[in-house]
């Protein structure tokens, strides 16, 4: 089996987790070699231990953590194998409940806990109390949250079924939504962007260098979900702009200075003879979106352009350009553009501008890379980084790590 790890400096600077890292090793089942899993261990006293589900990691009790702790009690939370800190196996199939609940036993073992307190919601439950029916004599009191132990003998729900069938074929996995939707209080902007970024490049032929842009993004944010052509489509784009994810397009963006309504994002079709899916995103369709994104970069040529562009605007036509309708929509900030920027100079600035957005706030991350792109010979007019225009709310630290 192949195994993955995340490298560290992808958790650096964690909103509220300030914690310090444990690790175990724990052998691979049903093959050689080993498996290093992490842990959080804080406090003293008798041991909670605090089991996540998916798609979370031990950062889901990082606010329970302290309030234990002060109640006198010491507080362990691993990540299960494929999760946060802990090694990931490459191939989906290595996988099963058989091998999460040899491994968890293994830790057990190793980290040796005992009287122990557990807390379990979702597979941390089916995982958790697997383990408490092994070694009776370690666990001393049970606290099941959204959990339990199917017995077998009833089919699956519907409900899990239709969560089954999304979750193994979206082409983009919307994190954030997922556990802000679980959640009694929204999650800040910084916790949703620790998750996921999506980048969207519709016509990579017609637009070369678009790909390079999208690609550049990936580079620079492990992690990402990189969509290139009819992937690119704006079903993709809704479910982005709904999760919470930071998305980014690089397409073209059409002004229509009589209808400024109908100014749009060039996408591809959906193949579902759908105007919902037609690969025209115009804005009375951006109006009609709940936006959950953080920041919505949109590097198409024109898309910030307001009334100064054209005369035929009415006063307050403002309002419906392409940056507009988004920010309108509840997008926290958007990055647009006031004329064309030439393609290669785009994929140079995308991947500065994310690169640096991993440890400074979206103002800052711009200014960089505009100096940048003006210290490089081949990119010093300001034709090439002067276009791009920041607008929304005053911008936070922006942490990005893999969940």
């Amino acid at each position: 089996m192949k195994a993955l790890r995340t490298p560290d400096e992808r958790f650096a600077n964690l909103p509220d987790f300030p914690y310090q890292p444990h690790y175990v090793n724990v052998p691979e089942v049903e093959e050689p070699g080993e498996l290093r899993m992490h842990y959080l261990d804080e406090g003293q006293g008798d041991p909670i231990l605090c089991l996540h589900g998916e798609p979370s990691w031990s950062y889901l009790y990082r606010h329970m953590i302290p309030v234990l702790v002060d109640g006198g009690c010491r507080v362990v939370a691993p990540d299960l194998v494929g999760f946060g800190k802990s090694d990931k196996l490459a191939e989906r199939t290595d996988y099963t409940y058989a091998k999460h609940v040899a491994w968890m036993s293994a830790w057990l073992e190793a980290v040796d806990l005992n009287d122990i307190t557990l807390v379990c919601q979702d597979w941390g439950a089916l995982i958790g109390l697997r383990l408490a029916a092994a070694y009776p004599d370690r666990f001393a009191r049970l606290v099941v949250a959204n959990g339990g132990m199917p017995t077998g003998d009833q089919g699956a729900t519907e409900a899990f079924l239709n969560w089954q069938k999304f979750s193994q074929e979206t082409p983009t996995f919307p994190v954030g939504a997922f556990i802000n939707g679980a959640t009694t209080t929204d999650l800040s902007p910084e916790v949703v962007a620790d998750v996921e970024v999506t980048a969207l490049a519709p016509l990579p032929s017609e637009l070369p260098a678009s790909a390079l842009e999208v690609g550049a993004i990936g580079r620079a944010r492990h992690g990402a979900t990189i969509l290139v052509g009819r992937k690119a489509n704006e079903s993709a784009l809704r479910l982005a702009l709904r999760s919470g994810a930071i998305t980014h397009v690089a397409s073209h963006g059409v002004l229509n200075p009589m209808t400024p309504l109908f100014s749009r994002i060039e996408l591809v079709p959906g193949g579902k003879g759908s105007s919902d899916d037609d690969g025209q995103f115009e804005v009375h369709e951006v109006f009609t979106l709940e936006i959950r994104s953080p920041l919505v970069f949109l590097s198409g040529c024109e898309t910030g352009l307001g009334p100064g562009a054209s005369r035929r605007y009415s006063p307050g036509e403002d309002y419906a350009t392409l940056a507009g309708a988004f920010l309108s929509a509840g997008a926290g900030q958007v990055v647009a553009t006031l004329w064309a920027i030439p393609d290669s100079g785009a994929a140079v600035f995308a991947g500065r501008f994310y690169g640096e957005l991993r440890g400074s706030g979206t103002a800052e991350a711009m200014a960089v890379a505009q100096r940048g792109m003006l210290a490089d010979a081949r990119f010093r007019h300001p034709y090439y980084w002067a276009g791009y225009r920041l607008s929304g709310w005053e911008s936070i630290r922006r942490r990005f790590a893999v969940s």
